[in-house]
């Protein structure tokens, strides 16, 4: 799993992280990666926008939709 991080002034994560623009590559090139929008609602009303064909899940409901990550290709987090 990696986290993607929104803004460089973030502090370092023990998970690794991808940019932006590395994930945007990826996805261009059609590699098999799920992205995770787990932004809090109110997150999510400031900065509406979201990457396409992420799958939104606020962190409150992952217990109850855990079973809609796949399981079998990478995962970027989305979170702010």
């Amino acid at each position: 799993m990696w986290l993607l991080h929104r803004r460089k002034s973030e502090t370092a994560s023990a998970e690794p992280s991808i940019s932006a623009a590395d994930l945007r590559r990826l996805l261009e090139q059609g590699e098999g990666i799920t992205v995770l929008d787990v932004r809090q609602p109110a997150a999510y009303a400031e900065y509406p926008g979201s990457i396409p064909g992420s799958t939104r899940i606020p962190p409150a409901e992952i217990p109850d939709r855990y079973h809609e990550i796949p399981r079998d290709r990478p995962i970027v987090v989305y979170c702010t």
